[in-house]
């Protein structure tokens, strides 16, 4: 190997490196984005359980109460 072909694979390696990286950092991303949106909606869906067991309460206390559920 003569010393451009060197220099050639040195710049090769160095593109490849940086493009290696860059997937790299966007993958990391992309999970931590995936995560939050995981995050986002067991917080959502716990809000509706929470809402549907003070229905639920409501409901309770009206048909102690002889009132109409529906």
């Amino acid at each position: 190997m003569n010393v451009e072909d060197r220099e050639r694979r040195g710049e090769e390696r160095k593109e490849e490196k940086g493009e290696e990286r860059k997937r790299k950092e966007r993958e990391e991303g992309e999970e931590e984005e995936r995560k939050e949106r995981e995050e986002e909606i067991g917080e959502e869906e716990k809000g509706e359980e929470e809402k549907g067991e003070e229905m639920k309460g409501k409901e309770g206390r009206k048909e102690e109460e002889g009132e109409c559920v529906n």
